[in-house]
C-alpha cells in the first residue's frame, strides 16, 4: 500500500511539473554548454554557440518581441563604419575616466 502511495504521489507530481513545464517553457536562467560554436543572430550579434542563441530568444519571445533566427553559422561580420565608430567612442571613455597617469599603468 505504501508503494502504491509513493508510485501515486511521484506519478502526480511528474504530470504536474511537466504540465508547468509546458505552460512556461521560459525560465530565468539557462543551462548551456561551454561549447565555442558562433552563431550570428538575426540581431547582428554573436553568440557562443545556438544554446546560448536561444535562451535570448526566448527572453525575447517572454518580453513579447521577435525570436531570433540564425543568419549564419560563424560570427558576424562587423560594419567597418560602425566598428570605426564604437573603437573612437571606447577610447574616449577611456581617456576621460583616466585622465591621471597614475590611476593606470599602461
Amino acid at each position: 500500500m505504501k508503494t502504491f502511495l509513493v508510485l501515486t504521489i511521484f506519478f502526480i507530481f511528474c504530470c504536474w511539473t511537466t504540465v508547468y513545464a509546458v505552460r512556461s517553457p521560459i525560465s530565468d536562467t539557462c543551462i548551456c554548454p561551454r561549447i565555442y560554436s558562433p552563431i550570428c543572430a538575426s540581431n547582428r550579434k554573436t553568440y557562443a554557440n545556438s544554446c546560448l542563441m536561444k535562451c535570448e530568444s526566448n527572453h525575447l519571445i517572454a518580453r513579447g518581441l521577435q525570436p531570433l533566427t540564425i543568419l549564419s553559422f560563424s560570427s558576424c561580420e562587423e560594419d567597418p563604419v560602425i566598428g570605426a565608430i564604437s573603437r573612437i567612442v571606447k577610447e574616449q571613455r577611456f581617456n576621460h575616466r583616466y585622465t591621471n597617469q597614475n590611476n593606470l599603468d599602461i
